[in-house]
């Protein structure tokens, strides 16, 4: 079964109606209760809890009905009540989760949401720090972050962008030209030819190996070869050589 119930301030009689289906209709009362501690959930009723306290708020049952019904009663009972704001604590005329899934607010509904949150940032900068904070909780979790970049591949979007890629570069014409101007590039580009040919120098020639306290260990026919053999980075032995400090992998490395 479902149930229709109404929120309702006792001080100023402003009300807030939504539905459920759980079968106690007061664990729905306590899950409002615990969101407005969270600072979530619906952000008129938050506010107005904020202020006048939840002791001055009453909860009661205003229908049972068949599950399939009750988001159509939300609806008829929200405009019985008139509990849209400022009237009253809804945003939205209701039915989210049925008659008026699939379907669009009207513009007067989205200004009237939009109005709302703006108004309630700009005078409540406590509420939007404290979204801020559950925002940077939330994206800081491994599942969400999960979620986010599924949803991102999975998104129509991304697979047109990643399906066009995919013809840019299937074609031998693309791959011809993408090589020739690579090639262009570094052939004629005189800093590369030059650290090129330092390179080539530098892993060429050959070295020597001693122990820390100076003890002939062995030579090598470059640095390549000596990298090779005793597993320490060619890129540290020969930074080892060219910047003279000659220690690496806690062995002395000199030219020959």
């Amino acid at each position: 079964m479902g149930y229709i119930y109404k929120i309702i301030n006792k001080i100023t009689n402003k009300c807030y109606i939504g539905e459920t289906k759980k079968p106690n209709p007061l664990l729905r009362w306590n899950e409002h209760k615990s969101k407005i501690q969270k600072g979530i959930g619906c952000p008129a009723l938050q506010d107005a809890v904020k202020k006048y306290g939840i002791e001055n708020f009453n909860f009661e049952v205003l229908i049972i009905c068949f599950d399939e019904d009750r988001y159509k009663y939300e609806m008829e009972y929200i405009k019985k009540y008139n509990t849209m704001a400022p009237n009253g604590y809804n945003l939205t005329p209701g039915g989210e989760g049925g008659g008026f899934y699939g379907k669009k607010h009207s513009q007067k509904t989205i200004n009237k949401i939009s109005n709302f949150m703006k108004n309630r940032y700009s005078k409540n900068p406590e509420v939007k720090n404290e979204i801020s904070n559950i925002n940077k909780i939330i994206m800081n979790r491994t599942d969400v972050k999960e979620k986010i970049k599924n949803g991102m591949k999975n998104s129509g979007k991304w697979k047109n962008a990643a399906k066009g890629n995919k013809r840019t570069f299937q074609t031998e014409e693309t791959k011809t030209k993408i090589k020739e101007i690579t090639t262009t590039y570094f052939n004629n580009n005189e800093n590369i030819t030059k650290h090129r040919n330092i390179m080539s120098t530098a892993l060429g020639i050959k070295v020597i190996q001693y122990s820390i306290n100076n003890e002939f260990i062995n030579k090598y026919e470059s640095i390549n070869d000596a990298s090779r053999q005793t597993g320490i980075p060619k890129s540290t032995i020969g930074k080892a050589i060219k910047q003279h400090t000659y220690v690496a992998g806690n062995f002395i490395w000199k030219k020959e």
